[in-house]
């Protein structure tokens, strides 16, 4: 494993899971928010998952989020299905147990939002799934790591596996050397693998603010480098995209941000607020028309536009041959991008 894309699953995530290739260099963390991906659903997200893991061969990482702050307009399946977790941890474990036999490692995590930390919560996960599960994950924040990590010392077992979350908060700030430092010797010290993940895309990126074919100064994507610098095995992200931020309405921007792998950049490319027919009119061929889309055919000794979901489509919807129209579609096409390099490059 080098790479760990975080997707919380909604209809757009669970897209682009299932249409890239990936090896076992990238390892999903699968955040499950809500019971159903749309509340009109016939069948649960459990379902879903299970029924991927039977279709293919893969490992997936499940969490059920603990660190997910409410907002006004959070979506009520979100806070209907998380809100019960938040106020009794203990409820995580019976959903995990619906994923008994199936490859899946489960995240054991805490709530990092909340000012004294929960002991005995850690603990009660490790020795309910351990029975289950041979590999389990401990999922850690900047608040309470220490707690944590004390709590779980006498847990782990060798292939465990680390995770560091570092939200939005730049990996090389001078503050956390020592606490990159602590986090890879203690892992060593249980022969754990660790894994340092934040969310690149803050929230304040809006694409109105976008310069077509210009890079987004503010995004600082040398995670992807400097994991191995601070000794880690493996960095996560949002897979190229924002967070989601679970909330409902908003209105239709037109614009992507395009990862570029060559300058570890990312280069916006924009259309004319609230009119969504210049995704395929503006963005589509502002994208195609860039030198780091053309990078991408002519660098790539795999012809990377025949073979990345996200970009063949983006050629289809300049060739008229599909609708470009939709900002989840838009979702899914710079995520499927971001992932399908990252499996190309890595």
């Amino acid at each position: 494993m080098k790479y760990m894309p975080i997707f919380r699953y909604r209809a757009s995530e669970k897209k682009n899971l299932e249409t890239v290739n990936y090896s076992n260099k990238i390892l999903p963390l699968v955040e499950i928010i809500q019971e159903k991906r749309k509340s009109n659903m016939k069948t649960t997200c459990f379902e879903d998952i299970i029924k991927y893991l039977n279709e293919n061969d893969k490992q997936l990482l499940i969490d059920f989020p603990m660190y997910v702050k409410f907002k006004k307009r959070t979506v009520a399946g979100v806070v209907n299905f998380l809100s019960p977790i938040l106020a009794n941890p203990s409820l995580r474990l019976s959903y995990f147990d619906k994923f008994k036999g199936q490859n899946i490692i489960p995240v054991i995590s805490y709530n990092p939002n909340v000012p004294l930390y929960q002991k005995g919560y850690l603990s009660k996960e490790f020795t309910h799934l351990r029975s289950s599960f041979q590999q389990i994950a401990l999922r850690i924040f900047l608040s309470h790591a220490q707690e944590a990590l004390n709590e779980a010392a006498t847990h782990l077992k060798p292939g465990d596996i680390i995770i560091v979350d570092l939200d939005n908060t730049n990996h090389d700030d001078p503050m956390l050397v020592n606490f990159h430092s602590q986090i890879v010797s203690y892992a060593k010290k249980h022969m754990c693998k660790a894994v340092i993940v934040r969310s690149v895309i803050s929230p304040d990126i809006a694409n109105t603010k976008l310069t077509n074919n210009s890079i987004v100064n503010k995004l600082d994507n040398s995670l992807l480098i400097d994991y191995k610098k601070f000794g880690f095995d493996a960095f996560g992200d949002y897979c190229g995209i924002k967070k989601d931020e679970l909330t409902d309405g908003g209105k239709s921007s037109p614009g992507c941000i395009f990862f570029h792998w060559w300058t570890n950049s990312y280069y916006g490319h924009k259309g004319v607020f609230e009119q969504p027919d210049t995704f395929t009119t503006m963005v589509a061929p502002s994208l195609v028309s860039s030198n780091q889309w053309i990078d991408y055919q002519t660098k790539s000794l795999l012809q990377h536009k025949d073979f990345c979901p996200g970009c063949k489509t983006v050629f289809n919807i300049t060739k008229a041959r599909e609708k470009g129209n939709s900002a989840p579609k838009w979702k899914i096409i710079i995520s499927s991008h971001y992932l399908h390099t990252m499996e190309e490059f890595l």
